[in-house]
């Protein structure tokens, strides 16, 4: 399953001492040049203008992150799928389950909105685990109650899979929430909170774990929507 493991987490903290949060002190000036081949590299992919220079810097400056690296490798070199291509994947493994994609923005505190169930951080980092991007990945979405299996993306990149039986609406917002759920790798499922085992995978889970951990996702530019419907909608 992507994601870093708790090692990369470690070694990453300690080679900086910026806080992983977005940032909007200062300003940065950039040649119109430049600005249009960022724009044009980002739009290929599928990436927004902020997340095409993350990425790039991400991968190329001092400490360098391999998993930003190997993502924008993958972008360049084509080596990743759509989302119907994922859907198509998905139909031919005879996959009935409803399953959407979720495009986390950077990790970010919550901030002083009151929320129906408690976390300290919106979005999520490239080296996050499944526990540590679940608080943003359940909610709150303005979606349907359909799904039943999410996938929490990052710049594209499959950090983790989750199987939420059910979802909470907030009477304020409309919007849905998942109350529980289970992180899905290959082989078992486990605990959101304490990533305790908790069960064998199913032949489902197996099959969507490994296909839409396979590549990185790219959907059309400047796609709005954090929803990305994959399968069965």
């Amino acid at each position: 399953m992507g994601g870093g493991d708790g090692d990369a987490m470690t070694g990453m903290e300690s080679s900086t001492t910026m806080p992983r949060v977005e940032s909007f002190s200062g300003r940065l000036a950039i040649p119109a040049d430049l600005m249009q081949r960022i724009e044009r590299w980002s739009a290929t992919y599928g990436l927004s203008r902020e997340e095409g220079v993350e990425l790039v810097l991400r991968g190329t400056i001092d400490p360098i992150e391999p998993v930003a690296s190997s993502l924008r490798h993958s972008y360049e070199t084509r080596d990743v799928h759509t989302p119907e291509q994922v859907s198509a994947a998905l139909a031919r493994a005879e996959v009935d389950v409803p399953v959407v994609g979720i495009r986390l923005g950077p990790r970010r505190p919550t901030g002083s909105q009151p929320e129906p169930f408690s976390r300290d951080h919106l979005g999520a980092d490239l080296l996050d685990d499944a526990l540590g991007v679940w608080p943003a990945a359940r909610g709150l979405w303005r979606m349907s109650d359909r799904p039943r299996v999410i996938v929490a993306y990052r710049l594209g990149h499959p950090l983790a899979v989750y199987r939420v039986p059910g979802w909470e609406q907030d009477q304020k917002t409309g919007r849905r929430w998942a109350a529980t759920g289970q992180i899905l790798t290959e082989s078992r499922r486990l605990s959101v909170t304490s990533g305790t085992d908790v069960g064998a995978a199913t032949a489902a889970d197996r099959s969507i774990v490994q296909l839409v951990t396979a590549r990185p996702l790219v959907t059309p530019p400047a796609a709005a929507n954090p929803i990305v419907w994959l399968h069965g909608r």
